[in-house]
């Protein structure tokens, strides 16, 4: 090779790294210029201009893709707030699916904020679907490694796949019952719609709540036990405690407390003889005080006494029959099958009553034998426990008060089959019931409570001609003590008016 050849091949091998990178910045300036020139799909999650070499991220992609993920659902934190979220208006077009519909069912994720909840006192749901059970083993909370409590309610809890559920969160019982920051009693909750863009198939989405107080985390509350807690009751008059034994259920080995409430003038000398009218009340511990978990009292104390003293009724006497606690679903319950998970135990709550309670009450105190002066009664299912408790002993009874019965939560044919073999009716039957029994949102439904206490009056006046009955229905009025206080004076009066 010439000495000319190897210098011309030199001089290029020396430019030729120029003569690349010239070309490079030629071919860079022109794709910048017109982006769709050897442009490279973007690889990898977030990928965007620079994925050509993210091979890596393409692979994480798929794999993530691959894997399903609950998508938890943000809720507002106040413990009264539904369960659904609330509808933006930007997912306001977006599809919307009911929990309970879904074949994965769904699971809610429970913050506990107070730290209260623990192995010994977990949390549980109560509410429409399992007869407001505040201790059901079945819909016990599970502890999470992050501390938040989880229940998946599947297809097998929903086996009636409720349109609509209701619930609270307990510890086991009412007196834990979650409280609002205030330590107010909280609405119930309604679980709402959610979007079915936040459902991935194969796995029950997350629902979630924010617990910031417990009824114990309230620096008033006191724990109560049934029948070991000898506190006065501060009570308009005479207030007696009388200790009975058994019940049904949760209750058949346990004693508990009959709260009497004697008239004026029933231990004075001249009334040493006398017997009195008598009124029998289910959920007996709400009659005369307030307690931490209810929204008020029936004020049964303070009414008698006023109505007595004004000569608008006769002096009677009013025994409070406590409910037995987690166990009060089942004892006032009568009717099989009426409540899916729930043992119906009316009939032998019904025999304790008779054969325990009111023999023990004749002994202790002078209340009057007569059916025509012998009235039994309760709200919600208190109501319809005494239903039953009328209907199997017609001889006891000549009064029926029934506020707010609870006629169609629960399987409504079975419910109407029991009512169908009620034919006997007593002398005179109260019905009370508010136009916003199921809160002020429940439209249908409450037309529909207040559509079966029509028909309960109707079904009574076909039955029994020589029956007198008085439905007393306020528009306004919900389902708690506060409504049938208010309508006490008007119950004491139908049947005992001077």
């Amino acid at each position: 090779m010439s000495s000319l050849h190897r210098k011309l091949l030199l001089t290029g091998f020396v430019i030729s790294p120029f003569v690349v990178l010239i070309l490079l910045v030629t071919w860079i300036a022109q794709s910048l210029n017109n982006p769709s020139i050897h442009k490279l799909p973007p690889i990898g999650a977030g990928a965007g201009q620079t994925g050509g070499a993210n091979a890596i991220g393409e692979g994480i992609k798929k794999l993530r893709d691959a894997t399903p993920v609950a998508k938890p659902v943000s809720l507002p934190e106040s413990s009264s707030a539904p369960a659904g979220p609330a509808i933006s208006s930007e997912a306001a077009e977006d599809e919307m699916v009911n929990p309970v519909d879904l074949e994965t069912g769904f699971m809610i994720v429970v913050n506990d904020k107070t730290g209260k909840s623990s192995a010994s006192s977990p949390i549980y749901l109560a509410g429409s679907i399992n007869g407001w059970n505040p201790g059901d083993p079945r819909f016990k909370f599970t502890a999470q490694s992050d501390m938040k409590w989880r229940l998946h309610v599947t297809k097998q809890l929903l086996a009636t796949k409720p349109s609509t559920l209701e619930f609270k969160f307990t510890r086991g019982s009412w007196d834990l019952e979650e409280l609002q920051a205030d330590f107010s009693v909280p609405a119930n909750k309604l679980l709402g719609k959610i979007k079915k863009s936040d459902v991935v198939d194969g796995v029950p989405p997350q629902i979630e709540y924010t617990i910031v107080a417990w009824a114990d985390t309230d620096p008033n509350h006191k724990e109560r036990h049934l029948g070991e807690d000898y506190r006065p009751i501060k009570s308009t008059g005479t207030l007696r405690r009388l200790q009975v034994r058994g019940g049904a259920g949760t209750a058949e080995h346990r004693a508990r407390d009959l709260q009497i409430w004697l008239p004026p003038g029933y231990y004075a000398p001249e009334n040493a003889t006398k017997t009195y009218p008598v009124l029998y009340l289910h959920d007996g511990q709400n009659l005369f005080e307030k307690h931490q978990n209810v929204p008020a009292e029936w004020e049964a104390d303070e009414t008698a006494a006023r109505l007595i003293e004004a000569g608008q009724i006769k002096p009677i006497i009013i025994v409070g029959i406590p409910h037995s606690g987690s166990g009060r679903i089942n004892e006032y319950l009568p009717i099989p099958g009426a409540r899916d998970g729930i043992e119906a135990q009316g009939q032998t709550h019904v025999r304790w009553l008779t054969n325990e309670v009111m023999p023990r009450v004749q002994r202790a105190f002078r209340v009057s034998t007569n059916p025509a002066e012998t009235v039994i009664g309760g709200s919600s299912l208190g109501a319809i426990i005494s239903i039953e408790a009328y209907s199997t002993n017609p001889q006891l009874f000549g009064g029926l008060l029934l506020e707010s019965p609870s006629l169609t939560l629960g399987n409504a044919e079975v419910v109407n089959q029991w009512l169908a073999t009620k034919t006997q009716w007593p002398a005179k039957v109260f019905i009370g019931v508010g136009g916003k029994e199921l809160g002020g949102d429940a439209g249908e439904r409450n037309a529909q409570y207040v559509a079966a206490s029509k028909d309960l009056e109707q079904r009574i006046a076909r039955s029994s001609a020589a029956t007198t009955t008085k439905l007393d229905l306020d528009p306004e009025a919900t389902h708690n003590e506060s409504a049938w206080s208010k309508r006490f004076p008007d119950t004491l009066q139908f049947f005992f008016a001077k």
